[in-house]
C-alpha cells in the first residue's frame, strides 16, 4: 500500500502533472471539437436536388422512376431533350445530369461539383438499375411480377434517427480522452519507473523480500488516481461545458469509464515494461511512438484514415469500440477489445516481474 500511496503522491506534487492531465485535453476537446467543425464533417447532409435527364418516349419506367421520386420530395427533376447541351452545366442550374439510354440499357450520370449529391444520386440509379435487371429476368424466364406489391402503400423500410447526430464535439472528446490515456499514461508509466532507477529507490525496492509481481502491480495502480482525473474531468467538461455527448444511459457510461479504465491499466504497463528495458529517458521512445499511433489512428482528425495501417493502430481500435457503444450502444466491440486489453495487460504484468528479478540479479 505504501508503494500505491507514494507513487500517488509524487503525481499530485507536481502541479504541471494535473494540467496536463486534466486541464489540457478538456481544452483540446472544445478546441478541436470547434474550430475543426469546418474541415472535419461528422454527418454529412444531403442538399436540394435538381437535376436534369434525357429520355425517349418509350422509356416510361425510367420516366415514372423520376417523376415518383420528384413526387416524394427527394430531388426536383427537369426533363430535356438534349443532354449535350445541358451536360455543361454553365450557370450551375443543375446539380447532375442523367441520360438514359434504352437500347444500351445504361443510365449515364453527368456529375456536378457537389460530391454528396453525386454520390446519392448514383445510389438511387444503381436502385433503379437492379430493379430493371429484376423485372427484365422475371419476363426472360416467364415470371410475371406481382404488380400489386407496387400500389402496397406500406412501409417495409421505416427510416428512423438511432438519437444521436455526432457532431465534432463528440467525436474529440472520445479522441482526446484517448490521447490523454496514452500520452500521459504511457509516459509517466515509463518515466516513474526510470527516475526511481536514477534515484536509487527502485534499488531498495528489488531487493526487499516482497514479491516483484505485487511491487509492480502496486506500482501501476498508483497511476489510478491520475486516471480516475483524466477520465473525469474530460467527461465532466465535455458533457457539461461543451455539450459534448457519451452514451444514451447510465449503465452504458458506466461501461466506457470502465473500458477506459482497462485501456489504461494496459497502456501504463506497456510504458512501465518500456521504463524497465531502456538505460536512457523513456520519452524519447514513448512519446514519438504515441504521436505516430494516435496521428494516424485518426485521434487528431477522422479523415485521416490508411487502409491496413491506421485500423491496425492501438488508439484506432480504442476509438472505435468507444464509438460503437456511444453511438450504437453496441457492447460487443468493447468487450471484445477490452478482452484482449486485459490479456495483455497480465502478460506486461509478468514481464514486469521478470524484469523485476532480473534488474535484482545485477
Amino acid at each position: 500500500m505504501q508503494i500505491f500511496l507514494s507513487v500517488y503522491r509524487e503525481f499530485i506534487r507536481q502541479k504541471a502533472n494535473l494540467f496536463f492531465c486534466a486541464v489540457f485535453p478538456a481544452v483540446l476537446v472544445f478546441i478541436l471539437g470547434t474550430l475543426l467543425e469546418q474541415w472535419n464533417i461528422s454527418d454529412y447532409e444531403i442538399p436540394e436536388i435538381r437535376i436534369a435527364y434525357a429520355a425517349e418516349n418509350e422509356d416510361s419506367a425510367f420516366i415514372q422512376y423520376m417523376e415518383t421520386l420528384e413526387k416524394q420530395g427527394i430531388l426536383t427533376a427537369e426533363r430535356v431533350e438534349d443532354v449535350n447541351k445541358e451536360t455543361a452545366m454553365s450557370d450551375m442550374s443543375f446539380a447532375a445530369v442523367i441520360e438514359y439510354d434504352a437500347l444500351g440499357r445504361q443510365v449515364i450520370l453527368h456529375q456536378g461539383p457537389d460530391k454528396v449529391i453525386n454520390r446519392a444520386l448514383h445510389i438511387m440509379l444503381q436502385g433503379y438499375a437492379s430493379m430493371e435487371n429484376a423485372l427484365t429476368v422475371c419476363y426472360q424466364n416467364g415470371a410475371l411480377p406481382d404488380i400489386s406489391l407496387a400500389k402496397n402503400e406500406g412501409e417495409y423500410v421505416i427510416p428512423k434517427k438511432l438519437g444521436v447526430e455526432r457532431s465534432m464535439i463528440d467525436y474529440y472528446a472520445v479522441s482526446m480522452l484517448v490521447m490523454i490515456l496514452f500520452m500521459g499514461g504511457g509516459i509517466s508509466g515509463s518515466t516513474m519507473f526510470y527516475e526511481y532507477r536514477q534515484g536509487g529507490l527502485f534499488n531498495r525496492v528489488v531487493v526487499s523480500p516482497a514479491k516483484k509481481i505485487k511491487v509492480f502491480l502496486f506500482m501501476l495502480l498508483g497511476n489510478l488516481p491520475m486516471t480516475a482525473i483524466e477520465i473525469g474531468t474530460i467527461m465532466f467538461c465535455s458533457t457539461f461545458l461543451f455539450g459534448a455527448r457519451y452514451c444514451m444511459n447510465f449503465t452504458e457510461n458506466l461501461i466506457l469509464i470502465v473500458y477506459f479504465f482497462v485501456a489504461a491499466l494496459m497502456i501504463n504497463a506497456f510504458g512501465a515494461v518500456v521504463g524497465l528495458i531502456v538505460n536512457f529517458n523513456p520519452t524519447a521512445v514513448m512519446m514519438p511512438l504515441a504521436w505516430i499511433m494516435l496521428f494516424l489512428g485518426g485521434s487528431f482528425s477522422k479523415e485521416i484514415f490508411i487502409d491496413g495501417i491506421s485500423n491496425r493502430m492501438p488508439a484506432w481500435v480504442i476509438q472505435q469500440a468507444a464509438f460503437d457503444l456511444t453511438l450504437f450502444g453496441n457492447y460487443n466491440r468493447v468487450f471484445w477489445t477490452g478482452g484482449w486489453m486485459f490479456l495483455c495487460f497480465f502478460l506486461f504484468l509478468a514481464l514486469g516481474a521478470v524484469l523485476f528479478c532480473k534488474k535484482k540479479e545485477k
